[in-house]
């Protein structure tokens, strides 16, 4: 209950009138995603686009607008709006092949991109763009870190899964299913050490980062 309040409460917000440009693409993006949590698909949608939108003209770095890409195709995808949530995840592709290392956004992307291809029916497409993920991660060099491999190898597999359930192959499906979660829950794993060991990444008072301020209209 108390994480729904503070969920609305935000997606109620209005952001300040002097935030500046890279914050202001960020409260949306960050609203949208509360807007999306209490059930909001229309806001969700016109949040994540307003972010987008902004990051374009502020000319964000392209590590940081694919968030704000994969947030558009979600939104679009939720509303049952599968056409354009796919070209959003073209767009993605396009500016992961820019950011420096590409190989985990583009696995990524093309994992996404084959789901919605399934869902519409466009099963060539989809075989296309699973070869293309695991292309992609074939070429990771030894020096990725194990966790990374890891998860890039889990968005092929379920890739793999999706289409070859859609595709009347049921037992090809749990067994890429399965290969997934297990790969999911070695990076949970060795995520869970980092923290015992490292302890907790540092906030942005201390780590740096971008400190949202929004502004409500009643207290």
């Amino acid at each position: 209950a108390a994480r729904r309040a503070a969920n609305q409460a935000f997606a109620d917000s209005q952001p300040a009138p002097t935030l500046p440009l890279l914050e202001l693409a960020e409260f949306y993006y960050q609203r949208g995603t509360s807007a999306s949590a209490i059930g909001r698909a229309q806001q969700f949608l016109d949040d994540s686009k307003k972010a987008d939108e902004i990051a374009v003209a502020s000319n964000v770095p392209p590590q940081r607008r694919l968030r704000y890409i994969q947030n558009v195709a979600l939104a679009y995808m939720g509303i049952g709006d599968l056409k354009n949530g796919m070209e959003a995840q073209r767009q993605r592709l396009q500016v992961a092949s820019r950011t420096d290392p590409s190989i985990g956004p583009m696995v990524s992307t093309y994992q996404s991109l084959a789901n919605a291809q399934v869902r519409m029916g466009q099963i060539e497409a989809a075989r296309e763009s699973v070869a293309a993920a695991e292309k992609i991660a074939a070429t990771a060099g030894p020096r990725m870190q194990k966790a990374l491999k890891d998860n890039m190898n889990g968005l092929v597999l379920r890739a793999r899964g999706a289409l070859a359930l859609e595709t009347g192959r049921p037992e090809e499906a749990e067994s890429a299913f399965r290969a997934a979660l297990a790969l999911s829950l070695i990076v949970i794993v060795a995520g869970g050490g980092v923290i015992a060991t490292k302890g907790l990444p540092l906030g942005i008072e201390f780590a740096g980062g971008t400190s949202i301020i929004a502004q409500f209209d009643q207290p």
